[in-house]
């Protein structure tokens, strides 16, 4: 199976470079050993960090974001595919959180 993953700049680059290789992401998604991971490098909007809500200064209740319309963000057009998952750790497994998986990941070896 491949999976199409969103990866801010800050951590697409060490990824490709070979320095970086893990993922810590929401269990989402049914994420196994040797499935392909296509990274493409998105840049969250400043204003909202990515979550496409804002809230107002003094504000309880949170608002479509007006920078990026609640779109939260945009891709830089840099797309990386050839990366698998090598191992996966799920909770209950001390220190990653229920939702959450860390993955190993490898560059293909072809």
């Amino acid at each position: 199976m491949t999976h199409e993953l969103k990866c801010w700049p800050e951590f697409y680059q060490p990824t490709i470079d070979g320095d970086k290789q893990f993922e810590f992401r929401r269990d989402d998604r049914p994420y196994s050993v040797d499935d392909q991971l296509v990274l493409r490098e998105f840049k969250p909007c400043e204003r909202c960090k990515g979550t496409g809500q804002f809230r107002q200064y003094g504000s309880t209740i949170p608002s479509r974001c007006g920078l990026c319309g609640g779109l939260t963000g945009d891709y830089t057009g840099r797309i990386s595919a050839g990366f698998y998952i090598g191992y996966i750790l799920r909770p209950p497994v001390f220190g990653v959180p229920e939702g959450f998986c860390i993955m190993s990941i490898y560059r293909s070896r072809e």
